[in-house]
């Protein structure tokens, strides 16, 4: 952590001392990056634990998505006949744990996990890590790759791939690791964990005075009585006690985030995973393929309001994934905080009311990644929540035209989320975006509530976008790629998106040729592109 102390202090308002640990390590850590051009990255992977496997090294392969870890879990076992595990959140402990152990005991080559094999889980020895994809910071890259040998040489493997930051990293490999450790933050005034502090102490104390309750905690009040979780009673809120226990317990988690959806196996009427909102929307809308086990099963009913998915077996032999086309709007915001940046743009901090809608979804090949077909959802999926984001205002250019405007702020949206990764050490699903053709930009929490990551890009907007208009320069592609503002989670599939015109307004905003005094989202118009 770059700021223990003061990140100590935000959470506990207590005063802190920092105490420093030997930085060196016991056994030899050999670290490399692999370029997976022209290859994907999955492929590449794959090809790698193949080859550890049969120099006997034991590995741990880490995604930062959940299906990811499925599919190529599966991908690995099918095409080189190796018995690999997966661990990650929305499984059960219980299967956790074996996955554990097997691997503790050499009963499997490998495990293909997300962030939940990181830290505090005793998995004995580890020859090498395989970054499928470079760690959300350079804090997790350490923490991974501390997982490598502990008590001998161990090998600290990065892959990267063709999407901007990788490309970076590719041209420029110093850079990768003279990376500074970025502060870490939170949203201290996140809803749902408010909800779930005020919970834990009614359940001890039973009731508590309204007046009693920090004044920036009571606009939560309403929520927990209209979801039934408490009641007034004059100046008191009283607990339900039946109620708040199941709240408590499925919001308790250090790991969980969110409101969490139950995957319900069709056949059995087990409940076989949880998956966080807003990221359930994303991949358990109705007809998405899910792979539970490296087992592929077909999502037949999603309901937001009983919080149940479910899901039906499909063929083993399926070789397709699905990916949903959706749009994200701000249906509502209050401003947290305003500035004028250096570059002469207003930007603000602000809590937004969201609206996703998921209205069709493409099939895709799972080794090409070629599209099969695109199919619309009979009803749309339509979820609501609340975050926080940044939002700053961009001039419009005569010039460029109305569509031109649009296909840049659309380049510069995905270049800020992307180069997030450099600037506040966000993951690649840890930001999304929408932009406006008023040139009105939304960078966003992933997570309900917000986790300070865009707190953290409001702080440091100029040198985000600095560092964007660099990589978007360097590139050589025609107008828009994978290396530069391609993204493979755009919410209509990467379509109105031009990397020359959004270096040419990033060029000119640089010059400071052009000050926007307006405040964004005042005037905003148009349809939102995300």
């Amino acid at each position: 952590i770059a700021n223990p102390k003061e990140f100590a202090e935000s959470i506990f308002e207590e005063e802190f001392s920092v105490v420093q640990g030997s930085l060196m390590r016991k056994g030899t850590a050999v670290h490399i990056l692999v370029s997976a051009s022209p290859l994907s990255r999955w492929t590449v992977t794959s090809h790698i634990v193949r080859f550890l496997v049969e120099r006997g090294l034991k590995s741990i392969v880490f995604v930062d998505s959940q299906q990811l870890a499925e599919v190529l879990a599966r991908t690995i076992e099918k095409k080189y006949n190796l018995r690999i595990g997966v661990h990650r959140a929305g499984l059960s402990q219980e299967i956790r744990r074996i996955v554990e152990e097997q691997l503790r005991h050499g009963q499997i080559h490998g495990v293909i996990s997300t962030p939940t094999l990181e830290l505090g889980i005793d998995i004995g020895s580890i020859d090498a890590v395989v970054m499928a994809t470079p760690a959300p910071s350079y804090a997790k890259y350490l923490q991974r790759g501390g997982r490598a040998g502990r008590r001998g040489k161990g090998y600290i493997i990065t892959v990267l791939g063709d999407d901007p930051i990788d490309s970076y990293y590719t041209n420029h490999p110093e850079k990768f690791f003279s990376q500074e450790l970025v502060p870490s933050a939170i949203e201290p005034l996140n809803e749902e964990v408010l909800k779930t502090h005020l919970i834990a102490f009614l359940l001890q104390t039973g009731r508590v005075r309204i007046s009693d309750i920090p004044g920036e905690w009571r606009h939560i009040i309403d929520d927990l009585v209209l979801e039934h979780l408490v009641k007034r009673h004059g100046p008191y809120i009283v607990v339900n006690y039946s109620k708040a226990r199941k709240f408590f317990a499925e919001k308790s988690s250090i790991r969980s985030q969110g409101p969490l959806i139950e995957v319900i196996n069709e056949e059995t009427g087990e409940v076989v995973a949880t998956r966080e909102l807003p990221v359930a929307v994303l991949e358990l809308y109705p007809g998405a393929i899910y792979f539970y086990h490296k087992t592929p099963y077909k999502v037949v009913k999603l309901d937001l309001d009983s919080k149940q998915a479910v899901i039906r077996k499909i063929g083993e032999d399926i070789e397709m994934y699905t990916k949903p086309l959706y749009t994200v709007d701000i249906a509502d915001y209050e401003v947290l905080s305003e500035r004028t940046t250096n570059l002469g743009l207003r930007a603000t901090y602000s809590k937004v009311l969201l609206e996703l809608v998921v209205d069709r979804y493409i099939m895709r090949d799972v080794y090409s990644g070629e599209v099969i077909t695109t199919i619309e959802l009979t009803t749309p999926v339509i979820y609501r929540y609340v975050t926080r984001a940044t939002v700053f205002k961009l001039p419009e250019y005569e010039e460029l035209g109305f569509w031109g405007c649009i296909e840049a702020f659309h380049a510069i949206e995905h270049a800020v989320i992307s180069t997030g990764r450099i600037t506040v050490g966000a993951g690649l699903t840890d930001l999304g975006g929408i932009s406006y053709p008023s040139g009105d930009i939304v960078v966003h929490d992933a997570i309900i509530g917000g986790s300070g990551l865009s707190k953290l890009l409001y702080e440091r907007l100029e040198s985000t976008l600095r560092t964007a208009y660099e990589i978007l320069n360097e590139c050589k592609c025609e107008d828009g790629c994978p290396r530069c503002v391609y993204s493979p989670y755009c919410g209509n599939n990467n379509r109105m998106i031009s990397r020359r015109k959004a270096v040419y307004v990033l060029r000119d905003i640089l010059a400071r040729k052009e000050i926007v005094r307006e405040s964004p989202l005042v005037n905003k118009y148009g349809s939102p592109i995300v």
